[in-house]
């Protein structure tokens, strides 16, 4: 702990898990994304996924996004001075970060690091920040360092990645990947912590177990997160909903202490509702979403509970009908489609916009920025333009199924692996996992966007929505969809809660 050791700590452990709790959580999330020579292009939507989850669980929550050395120091004195006296203290960061004779650094934008000495001078060491808890004193820090990917900046006595911490008192520090590894640019980690976060009556150190686990499978053993441990006490930060008995073992020089107490901890609401919503949230009868509105009209859920209630009409129109694909009407050439922001695939006779939403199709290109959407956004979006008129003198554009969109990838040196996903019919085929070269450092890197942009210029190296969930038994999960990620041309699954690109296809080639 950074303040005292209390006689008995049983009992702090259970005010903590507690909802009514009366100090405050404070969090700092820093996201560097746009470097001049190594752009990222996760760090701005991992943040937004954690700091919604944060927000959920009563954090009072500030974002810095693309900072330089001056405005992170700021950021981290401001966070320091918001620390005293708080229950919680969690800090975020993602971005580049690196290692040298043993510390531990966080790149800024605009860092001029040419030669390992510069690295003091440019970076942000982390150990500043720990300095500033330790003098804060909160109750419990948490601090995740999803910072390990690959960057120019590779020192002579460092390595990748970061290197070990040892975590003060009532601190735990968390690491996107293990000792001296790096950690891909794909928003994983940010995914699954933003998602066990949520989980109810979950102790902290198992968050970050679960996490660690699901990263490790989905990666096949290439990221194995892992966590320093400070803590002296088990940690809740969505609390435990009854009574518990609490065991702690407190050592001293001579004498080994055990106290035992039963604390009856007061229920969390939101442990409550979404515990509710997961019993319903795969249901098909309206009433039970109705239901749900009626009991929390203010909920965490009200927005996706609302877009359950639409006309079956409107939600038969965003996906992709399981019936033969028309032919492409021959008024309709080729070229034609070009000049008017639409390209039909000779693969699949599919017709696509050429911009994503967001973006204008100017005659030549498209112009403007694309938008980010979370799932159920992007779904009622694309009602919405439907319903507007469409596009191109057509109203009958979807979200893509993950077999659709999985079919304009282009790897410019080929595919590795496979994977197993959902067909519109209904069962399940194999298709290429990524871009070669994608996640092994020893190969070259594909061309990114992982698409042809001759086809569709100006798309984000990001991901891209589907419209296929992914088929989970597991009910205390959010629901996972299906996406392809442009960086990489990797097909894997997001959280519904992330944000993401969209671009529509034609459901039907009718003209």
């Amino acid at each position: 702990m950074f303040a005292p050791l209390k006689s008995s700590l049983a009992v702090l452990c259970c005010v903590l898990a507690s909802y009514g709790w009366s100090a405050e959580r404070v969090a700092l999330l820093i996201a560097n994304q746009n470097y001049e020579d190594a752009r990222l292009y996760k760090p701005l939507q991992d943040v937004k996924l954690i700091e919604n989850s944060l927000k959920k669980l009563g954090f009072v929550v500030s974002v810095v996004s693309d900072a330089d050395q001056k405005q992170m120091q700021r950021a981290l004195r401001d966070f320091g001075d918001n620390a005293k006296g708080a229950e919680v203290a969690f800090f975020y960061y993602s971005g580049h970060g690196l290692q040298s004779n043993g510390e531990n650094y966080l790149v800024p934008l605009h860092a001029a690091i040419q030669k390992e000495s510069d690295i003091g001078i440019e970076a942000v060491a982390t150990n500043g920040l720990l300095r500033q808890l330790e003098e804060a004193r909160p109750k419990v820090a948490v601090v995740v360092l999803d910072a390990c990917r690959d960057n120019p900046w590779l020192t002579n006595r460092g390595g990748k990645g970061l290197g070990r911490m040892d975590s003060p008192a009532g601190t735990l520090v968390a690491f996107a990947t293990s000792p001296n590894k790096t950690a891909a640019d794909e928003g994983l980690y940010a995914q699954y912590l933003a998602q066990y976060l949520l989980e109810p009556n979950v102790e902290l150190r198992k968050v970050f177990d679960k996490v660690g686990g699901q990263i490790d499978k989905a990666t096949q053993g290439k990221q194995r997160p892992r966590k320093d441990d400070g803590l002296y006490e088990d940690v809740y930060l969505n609390g435990k909903a009854s009574a518990q008995v609490v065991e702690r073992v407190v050592e001293k020089p001579v004498e080994r202490i055990v106290e035992r107490e039963r604390v009856v901890v007061q229920e969390n609401p939101q442990a409550a509702e979404i515990a509710y919503w997961n019993s319903i949230k795969n249901s098909n009868n309206k009433n039970d979403y109705q239901a749900y509105l009626n009991k929390y009209p203010n909920g965490l859920f009200v927005e996706v509970a609302q877009a359950k209630l639409q006309p079956k009409v409107e939600v038969a129109q965003v996906q992709v009908r399981d019936k033969p694909t028309p032919q492409a009407s021959p008024s309709n050439s080729d070229e034609d489609l070009m000049k008017k922001g639409m390209w039909r695939d000779p693969k699949t006779n599919l017709v696509w916009m050429r911009c994503s939403l967001g973006q204008v199709w100017d005659g030549n290109t498209c112009a403007g920025e694309a938008k980010k959407y979370q799932w159920l956004d992007a779904l009622e979006a694309t009602i919405a333009i439907n319903n507007q008129g469409g596009f191109g003198g057509y109203n009958d554009w979807i979200v893509p199924h993950i077999e659709v969109l999985g079919s304009i990838r282009y790897c410019s040196r080929g595919f590795e692996g496979t994977i197993e996903v959902p067909t519109k019919s209904g069962g399940n085929k194999i298709i290429e996992k990524y871009c070669k070269g994608a996640f092994n450092d020893l190969l070259a890197k594909p061309q990114v966007p992982t698409i042809d942009q001759r086809i569709f210029p100006n798309t984000q190296k990001d991901a891209y929505w589907s419209s296929s969930p992914k088929d989970t038994n597991d009910l205390r999960r959010i629901l996972d969809v299906w996406i392809v990620d442009f960086p990489y041309g990797a097909a894997v699954t997001y959280i519904e809660a992330a944000y993401s690109y969209v671009r529509l296809v034609r459901s039907s080639q009718q003209p």
